[in-house]
């Protein structure tokens, strides 16, 4: 997918799809909807839900791209699911693949926000 990407968009999209992957999300948590954010019990996820660490330190959303994507773990806080748990945190370490890696998927979506 990531060979045919031609567009910022189709880009976007493949980053968006692996991490939805790793991190077995709904389509609602990382797309946008026709239903309005107070009616859905899973909410979208936001920037501030997403963290990377470095060597066991924090590394911040600020930092140039080619730092984030150095990251070798990220970790996501899902505010509110559909089973009525809150600040569910679930993190991955990252790969060695180009593309399947949630570090490398992540920095680059939060970079593209």
């Amino acid at each position: 997918m990531h060979d045919v990407s031609l567009t910022p968009w189709d880009f976007a999209v493949t980053h968006l799809l692996v991490l939805a992957l790793f991190f077995a999300m709904r389509s609602w948590e990382y797309l946008v909807t026709k239903y309005p954010e107070e009616s859905k019990q899973t909410k979208i996820l936001r920037l501030r839900n997403i963290v990377f660490k470095k060597n066991g330190r924090y590394i911040s959303h600020s930092v140039p791209l080619e730092v984030l994507l150095t990251a070798d773990l990220v970790i996501i806080t899902f505010e509110f699911q559909k089973n009525e748990q809150r600040d569910y945190i679930v993190h991955m370490f990252r790969t060695t693949d180009a593309l399947l890696c949630p570090a490398k998927a992540a920095a680059r979506t939060v970079k593209r926000v």
